[in-house]
């Protein structure tokens, strides 16, 4: 009992000379956060705003009839693309973002980034057109047969983000906010504890 009481006695010792210390060196510490929050907050708001555009591409195909015994149909249907081999062809084609939706295997979603609007729409579309004659090409592989041709086409129209994705000023703040105080903490402690070595070595002589 009497360990116990003396460790919580020795617990509030050390804790009133944390205190201390963070309310002897509360100017330093005040004035590294502000430091960190300001130079943050000039950085966020002079950094170039970066915009995102989007286009969802949908993949064409290919439907063969087969007529067999019975007289009923069986469709055998081909796509323009392997989807994930597509993806790979116009991010090195183009040098664009591409995805593939989740739970799909004709669906392409194009993603450009930039600071100029009317660039993002161009490097998109330009995209876009690319994957066109693309399949505009294997489709007159299959002229003057049976097959029946779904072109691929982009479903809605080219989205640019109205409001920038970059920088997020507020997210930028808030860490600059929490780095600079928890530097201006580690940094009271670090003097404190050069101040007492040279104290000790003043004793020492």
């Amino acid at each position: 009992m009497q360990n116990n009481t003396q460790y919580i006695q020795e617990d509030k010792i050390y804790l009133r000379e944390l205190f201390s210390i963070l309310k002897k060196r509360k100017k330093l510490i005040l004035g590294v956060t502000v430091l960190f929050t300001l130079l943050a907050v000039i950085y966020a708001f002079n950094a170039k705003a970066i915009y995102q555009g989007q286009a969802l591409i949908e993949i064409g195909e290919v439907v063969n009839e087969n007529q067999v015994v019975n007289d009923n149909h069986q469709k055998t249907i081909i796509s323009l693309d392997n989807i994930n081999n597509l993806k790979n062809i116009v991010i090195q084609a183009k040098k664009i973002d591409a995805t593939v939706p989740k739970n799909t295997n004709n669906l392409l979603i194009l993603t450009s980034n930039g600071s100029d609007i009317e660039e993002i729409n161009i490097h998109i579309q330009t995209a876009i057109d690319y994957i066109l004659q693309r399949h505009k090409d294997k489709i007159k592989l299959y002229k003057g047969s049976n097959a029946k041709v779904r072109m691929t086409q982009t479903i809605g129209n080219i989205i640019i983000s109205d409001k920038p994705i970059k920088p997020k000023k507020m997210l930028i703040t808030i860490v600059a906010f929490i780095t600079g105080l928890m530097f201006s903490i580690f940094l009271a402690f670090f003097i404190e504890f050069l101040q007492g070595i040279k104290e000790e070595e003043k004793e020492e002589v």
